[in-house]
């Protein structure tokens, strides 16, 4: 075996994960009006998205050549 395969079998050993999952986390525990104080939209309601800023000026002048 090339060693850089010995090394990366030594990084993936089993199943273990470097982060613990968190169960409660999700919108699925949510009910619906928890949903509806939070500000979600409700179900066929397009989603509200932030405003969009406005485009910033130019620095300098533009030259094209």
């Amino acid at each position: 075996m090339p060693r850089s395969f010995r090394s990366l079998a030594a990084v993936c050993v089993g199943d273990a994960q470097p982060f613990r999952a968190d169960a409660t986390a999700g919108r699925a525990d949510a009910s619906k009006s928890e949903l509806a104080r939070a500000g979600e939209p409700s179900r066929g309601e397009p989603k509200r998205l932030p405003p969009v800023a406005p485009p910033r000026p130019a620095v300098g002048t533009l030259t094209v050549r």
